[in-house]
């Protein structure tokens, strides 16, 4: 089966290692869920039962395979595991084959999760193998039975033939799906692809009329290229750097705060303060909610969107000049729109515009996050005090146990109480205020908002009655598109600089590593001057080694033929000997039986056989009897054959007779009442007439009497 079944699965001891155990986990749930129509949570799913664990690899395997059935509640295992490694070909890592069979019939989940994954990451590999498997499956024939039944022999070679014809058509129809693809997409890209060839062709030719007349242009040129290369390395370097040290950053913002969770668990457990850790819990529950209904779902809409323009420019021709007339008609477009902007922003007779309308509620966003961050900070502030306050009470709970603390220790004790006590009123009161700041805020941020929209739906209103509808909604689109636009510019600058920072460090290095090798390189310089001299007289030894080796080699193939030819001359003359011998035994006991049969003739001996004298009036006698016993069972075949249709009816005769003694015993017994009449004519009859009847039939004779009953028992 391996040389039909796909190859491209064969590395999954290390595809678990490569993702994290939380990301595997969330991976085999989605597609889990995907493939059997289930709803698994997390949760859920991390705390499944054994039976339930396997049953949900059933039932995935029943999707790859639905004749296969797996009774895994039953407790069978074997056929799950022989399905996971023969039939798809999971190969189980070196590292866990010691112990993987038990572990996978106990459904231990480091050993039930990889092989999830690997089965839901390669679905479609694995349908493959299933598909190939009903085919390529081998039928164990065992060889000696192949050798003593030539029929079987001759099936298991057409299977074999028809096996290979299988693999070999199956590796065309893949390669014909691989090369002919969809006729109408290839005539597209082609049309693209020549269009953008002609233009091409033009601009290099222009290109080149420029550049005709440039004096040591093959080194510009080399120049360029080195230039273009070193940018793209460098850009490829910079995009490295910066996604690593992102990785970086949310690895270690993630460790900072699974430590300090960890931390607060921990002491929470050890004090047994169950309300800290359930409020904590419903914290990060609202937390979590509140990034599912608002953050993550506005940027999946913002990557759906940009995934979606993407696929639109990937899959449609780039056609430059009507992307030019667009940016043209948008550049017109944005210049009329600022014009009319900067009319809809002067103020009104009241002096308020839609601009400082927007600037307010601007601020007062800026104000209700810029108070929600202090909030959290307070809040974090309020967990270490309410921690140290905890620590403090388990001071107090282990001095109550000890000594009352006197005279100045005392002092300086109730004194920190005070100062701690002052701290934690000044910062309550802060809090109160900033949260009476931030109820202020909120309303505020309400009242303009429904002014906002107010004043939104007047201008929404007049631009109807104008006929420019949408045009508010252009302008603030348009004022994101420039702030977004200086922002890029500002990280295009900044990431130049960078650049630019990296390439002088990067000669800097060069430089440096170059004066450092200076000297390393004339000593290797040497060490092959050297290295080549030994190889040189390496070479010389070996010419000489080989001329040996070629001359013992001739000598030992020239012994090995003389040898050869002594053993086959060894072998006829053994096999000469044999036969002379089996000759000599065999005319030593003719010439026994000779010697034997002259002293029986002469009379010094007889052989007292069957009263035979010699072995030639024994061989005499034995013909004759045989003779004889041929022709009695000549004769005895003759008479058979003659009397054989005689016999035989005399046998249905015999029969047909018993039938009706046993009818009239029969009859006797029912207490018939003409048990023993027996008529001769027609025109009467009882019942056991009647049953003769049935049995023997009625019989006419020649002489033109009526039907009689008859049964002949003799010859005539």
């Amino acid at each position: 089966m391996a040389q039909g079944a796909p190859s491209g699965i064969n590395n999954q001891e290390g595809a678990a290692q490569e993702v994290s155990e939380e990301d595997m986990l969330q991976f085999i749930v989605d597609n889990a869920n995907s493939v059997l129509s289930k709803s698994f949570s997390l949760v859920e799913f991390d705390e499944l039962a054994e039976s339930d664990l396997l049953r949900v690899l059933a039932d995935i395997f029943v999707h790859l395979s639905p004749k296969s059935e797996f009774n895994v509640e039953q407790g069978e295992r074997q056929p799950l595991l022989d399905f996971l490694t023969r039939t798809i070909g999971y190969k189980i890592p070196a590292l866990l084959q010691h112990d993987f069979v038990e572990n996978f019939y106990q459904a231990e989940k480091t050993v039930m999760y990889p092989v999830m994954y690997w089965v839901l990451k390669n679905m479609k590999q694995c349908a493959k193998r299933v598909y190939l498997a009903t085919y390529l499956a081998r039928i164990d024939v065992p060889e000696d039975m192949r050798m003593q039944e030539e029929r079987v022999g001759e099936l298991y070679q057409h299977y074999e033939n028809l096996r290979a014809d299988f693999i070999e058509t199956h590796k065309r129809v893949d390669s014909l799906k691989e090369t002919h693809a969809d006729p109408t997409e290839a005539r597209r890209k082609i049309e693209a692809l020549q269009s953008e060839k002609e233009k091409l062709t033009k601009n290099i030719t222009a290109t080149q009329k420029k550049l005709s007349s440039v004096t040591n242009k093959e080194a510009l040129l080399a120049a360029c290229k080195l230039l273009r290369g070193e940018q793209d390395e460098a850009a490829k370097l910079s995009e490295k750097y910066s996604e690593q040290n992102q990785a970086l950053y949310a690895a270690e913002k993630r460790h900072t705060e699974m430590m300090q969770r960890m931390k607060h668990a921990q002491r929470d457990m050890q004090d047994g303060r169950v309300d800290s850790i359930v409020s904590r819990m419903r914290d990060e529950i609202t937390t979590n909610k509140m990034k599912l209904q608002d953050q993550i779902p506005k940027e999946l809409n913002e990557k759906r969107v940009e995934n979606a323009a993407l696929q639109q420019l990937l899959s449609e021709p780039l056609d430059v000049g009507s992307l030019n007339r667009e940016s043209d008609e948008l550049d017109n477009a944005i210049r009329t729109l600022n014009g009319k902007v900067a009319e809809r922003n002067k103020p009104s007779d009241d002096g308020n515009s839609i601009q400082m309308m927007r600037q307010q509620v601007k601020l007062v966003t800026k104000k209700k996050s810029e108070i929600l961050g202090q909030m959290q900070q307070l809040q974090a502030e309020n967990e270490r005090r309410m921690q140290r306050l905890r620590e403090n009470e388990a001071q107090i709970d282990h001095f109550r146990n000890q000594n009352v603390l006197s005279g100045e220790d005392f002092r300086k004790y109730s004194n920190q109480v005070r100062s701690k006590t002052a701290t934690t009123k000044t910062m309550k009161q802060k809090l109160g205020d900033l949260r009476a700041e931030w109820g202020v805020l909120s309303y505020t941020q309400k009242t303009l908002e429904e002014q906002f929209e107010g004043l939104r739906a007047e201008i929404q209103r007049i631009e109807e009655t104008l006929g420019i509808k949408g045009y508010s909604d252009k302008a603030e689109n348009l004022n994101k598109v420039t702030d977004e636009k200086n922002a890029v510019e500002e990280v295009k600058g900044k990431t130049l600089e960078e650049l630019s920072r990296i390439v002088q460090d990067i000669m800097v290095t060069i430089r440096d590593r170059r004066n450092k090798l200076t000297p390393q390189i004339n000593e290797l310089r040497a060490q092959r001057q050297v290295a080549a001299e030994v190889e040189q007289e390496w070479d010389e030894k070996r010419a000489q080694f080989e001329m040996q080796e070629g001359l013992l080699m001739q000598d030992v193939t020239k012994i090995e033929t003389e040898v050869n030819s002594l053993e086959t001359n060894n072998r006829v003359n053994e096999a000469l000997y044999h036969r002379l011998q089996q000759q000599k035994l065999l005319l030593s006991v003719m010439v026994d039986r000779a010697e034997k049969e002259k002293g029986f003739r002469s009379g010094a001996s007889s052989l007292g056989v069957n009263g035979c004298k010699t072995m030639g009036q024994l061989l005499d006698k034995t013909i004759s009897d045989v003779e004889s016993r041929s022709r009695d069972l000549q004769q005895r075949r003759r008479n058979i054959d003659d009397n054989h249709s005689v016999n035989v009816q005399q046998v249905e005769w015999f029969h047909n007779l018993k039938v009706i003694m046993e009818a009239k015993v029969a009859a006797l017994k029912r207490g018939g009442v003409q048990a023993h009449a027996v008529p001769m004519m027609g025109g009467g009859g009882g019942s056991i007439d009647q049953d003769i009847v049935a049995v023997m039939g009625n019989a006419r004779r020649n002489d033109g009497g009526m039907g009689v009953n008859v049964l002949n028992l003799g010859g005539d």
